[in-house]
This record gives structure tokens, C-alpha cells and sequence, in this order.
């Protein structure tokens, strides 16, 4: 079975991603060889407020259209914005171009620590608008934001979380995972890698042990396979 590296920062052009085309393919070949990845999401930071949409789409062809050329293995790719959470969202029909392929997901980034403001305003969004809401590099959550916070977002209809590979070796956030899991919220994983040395450290055979000891077969097989749909 094919797997997904949900959050690929390897796509040259945004200040978040990787610095080149020729760093991106040398690292995703080693996730191909080392972990057996062969489709690859890229959610570039993107502000509503600020971005140009046109500017967003075109580097973000460049990118592919280089890798297609460079990159020795068959891989699957797709790009969509992961939006800034802001009071203001662009319009729904603006953000029907952002979401995941197939899906009514679109990727979204909240502020790194918890506002007093921005619970509302991600439920404000989930419940007015047409979308759901996948939030991306969940993994830094716990960290900065109350428990009792968090455990309301991920209550919302209609929310998924992204998180890394290496964060399955965190304990406390193991016990997150697994109760959120248990409610049914989608879990994607991905590497969050931007580098060949990063690529380098993932050792999916230790990836597999931590899923064993830490969950149960049915949930290592959601956190391994169960994605959104792919175009």
C-alpha cells in the first residue's frame, strides 16, 4: 500500500519550504527509499490578507512541474495553502480553490499560542461556512495551547488534525492521539521535512515499533492509511 507524507516542506518558493529544487528531490528520495513514500502534500503558509493567490499558484507549478522533469521515482503530488486563521476568511468561493483534492478539507495554520479570541473564530468559521478545517502541525497544540481550549477545537465538527512522524515518540502526546482517535477526529501524518538531513532521520521501521507499542492495530492502521481522498 502506497504511503503519504502529509506535510512535505520540501517545495522551493515559500519562505516556509525547502531553499531548492535540487535539495527537495535528494531529500524526498531518501523518504522514497527509507519509509516507502510515494505521494506527497505540500501546504505552503499562506496569509488571506497579504498573499497574492495568482503569485501562490504560479511558484507552486514551477515547483512541481521541476520535480516531474527531476525526480527518478513515480510520485504523486498536490499543493493547497495552509491559511492563517483571521477574523476575516476569504470569501467561499475563493477558498473552494484551496481545499484538499476531493475533500471539503482546507489546511489551516492557527497562531502559535492560544488567543483569547481564536477558539471563537475557528468556530465561527467551522460552523458558517461550507468547509472543514485540517490543522496543520498539530503536534506544537498541546504545547501552547490549555487543555480545556483544545480539547473544544477538536470537539467542532468537522475537524482533522496533521501532525509528524517524530511526534509518535512523544508520550503525552501519544495519550492525545489516542483520545482523539477514539472520537473519530481524522489524524494525518506526515514528515514535516525541509531538508536531506531531516529526510535522513526518519526510520519508519522505528515509526512502526512506537505505533505498535503505543496504540492499538486498528490505530496504527488509521494513522498509517486512513488519509482524505486523493485526486
Amino acid at each position: 500500500m502506497k504511503r503519504m507524507d502529509w506535510n512535505c516542506k520540501l517545495l522551493p518558493g515559500f519562505p516556509d519550504q525547502t531553499a531548492n529544487v535540487e535539495t527537495a528531490v535528494q531529500a524526498m528520495q531518501i523518504l522514497h527509499d527509507q519509509a516507502g513514500i510515494t505521494d506527497f502534500a505540500f501546504f505552503p503558509k499562506y496569509d488571506p490578507l497579504s498573499d497574492s493567490q495568482a503569485i501562490f499558484q504560479f511558484r507552486a507549478n514551477a515547483a512541481l512541474s521541476a520535480f516531474q522533469k527531476q525526480l527518478p521515482f513515480l510520485a504523486k503530488f498536490f499543493v493547497r495553502p495552509t491559511v492563517y486563521l483571521r477574523p476575516e476568511m476569504p470569501e467561499n468561493n475563493v477558498l473552494r480553490h484551496f481545499c484538499i483534492p476531493k475533500t471539503r478539507f482546507l489546511a489551516v495554520s492557527l497562531p502559535i499560542t492560544a488567543q483569547e479570541d481564536t477558539e471563537n473564530i475557528l468556530a465561527k468559521f467551522v460552523r458558517h461556512s461550507p468547509y472543514r478545517v485540517l490543522l496543520t502541525d498539530a503536534q506544537l497544540l498541546p504545547i501552547f495551547y490549555p487543555k480545556d481550549v483544545l480539547e473544544r477545537i477538536i470537539n467542532l465538527p468537522g475537524i482533522a488534525l496533521q501532525t509528524s512522524f517524530q511526534s509518535l515518540f512523544l508520550s503525552d502526546f501519544t495519550v492525545f492521539l489516542r483520545k482523539i482517535l477514539q472520537k473519530g477526529v481524522p489524524v494525518l501524518l506526515g514528515s514535516g521535512v525541509n531538508s536531506p538531513e531531516r529526510a535522513s532521520r526518519i526510520f519508519f521501521d522505528e515509526i512502526l515499533q512506537t505505533l505498535k507499542e503505543n496504540f492499538t492495530p486498528a490505530e496504527a492502521e488509521k494513522l498509517l492509511y486512513a488519509g482524505l481522498p486523493l485526486s
